[in-house]
């Protein structure tokens, strides 16, 4: 699967936001089974891509702290929003500011299951099988938790998010 597939089923996705997980799984599971593969390992470049000070500081204004976990699914919802919501994170982390307002719930986990669940459906393997998309997308090193490459960049100080990230402080503050 070319990166450009991955977007295109992303996008088609948002068309059905009120369920956008069983939407992808959906569309995911009418490719085959290579392609469901490198959908995981799609998207786990481009979480371990968005990991970045300058991309955390946005879930920090919106929830007022980072965890391990919220920032793996804060970086989901990022790539569940599209393409380009997802260079908006990277290039102009403030201009994320345009999609969120306080009822934001900026998390999307669902995403991690959806290419292991969409294999399950196509080909009826268990839980526990080797080739799950998530188990051979670890075995090439793409992990974006515990063995994940170090967050790029510089870590901004809390003092610093109101100067960095002006509109975002003025929506969250």
């Amino acid at each position: 699967m070319e990166k450009r597939i991955f977007w295109e089923i992303i996008e088609k996705s948002l068309l059905v936001q009120e369920d956008q997980a069983n939407e992808l799984q959906r569309l995911l599971s009418q490719f085959s089974l290579s392609d469901i593969v490198d959908f995981e390992i799609i998207m786990r470049e481009l979480i371990i891509e968005l990991d970045d000070y300058k991309v955390m500081g946005i879930p920090k204004i919106i929830d007022g702290y980072v965890s391990d976990d919220s920032y793996i699914y804060f970086r989901c919802w990022i790539i569940s929003k599209g393409r380009e919501i997802f260079d908006i994170a990277l290039q102009h982390p403030d201009d994320i500011a345009k999609i969120v307002d306080q009822s934001t719930l900026p998390d999307f986990e669902d995403l991690l299951y959806i290419a292991d669940n969409a294999y399950q459906f196509k080909s009826g393997v268990g839980d526990d099988d080797d080739n799950l998309p998530r188990n051979i997308a670890y075995s090439k090193g793409l992990d974006y938790d515990l063995d994940a490459p170090p967050t790029k960049g510089t870590k901004c100080e809390e003092r610093d998010l109101p100067g960095v990230y002006p509109k975002l402080w003025a929506i969250f503050n």
